[in-house]
């Protein structure tokens, strides 16, 4: 899990992203982006139960996108909000496909390759 200042907690910050940011879809992941003036990137993930009914699945698939993007956090370039949806299939998707469909989904965006 990302550090608290990293993260997107703010409901009107989510619903920014939503209206007002890029989008770029994988076959797993839909990722938004929006520039937010600050210093810092900040990103949440989210996992809707149109993914899974069970809760068990859906904190999965939160927690491995989560631990891609920890893992990864020095790539992201600073000043960005992030939303990263995750879409049917991520739950069973290799860590492999998933790190690569969320790089390639940033890349388009401009977020990922310091």
């Amino acid at each position: 899990m990302l550090a608290r200042p990293l993260r997107l907690r703010a409901a009107s910050d989510f619903n920014k992203v939503y209206k007002l940011g890029r989008s770029a879809h994988g076959r797993f992941i839909l990722a938004k982006a929006l520039d937010n003036r600050l210093d810092i990137s900040r990103c949440a993930v989210v996992v809707s139960k149109k993914i899974s009914k069970k809760a068990t699945l859906r904190n999965r698939a939160k927690r491995r996108i989560n631990e891609i993007v920890r893992k990864n956090w020095q790539k992201i370039n600073p000043g960005f909000n992030i939303v990263i949806v995750a879409k049917a299939g991520s739950p069973e998707a290799e860590n492999i496909l998933l790190e690569k469909d969320i790089t390639l989904a940033l890349s388009k965006l401009g977020v990922w390759g310091k």
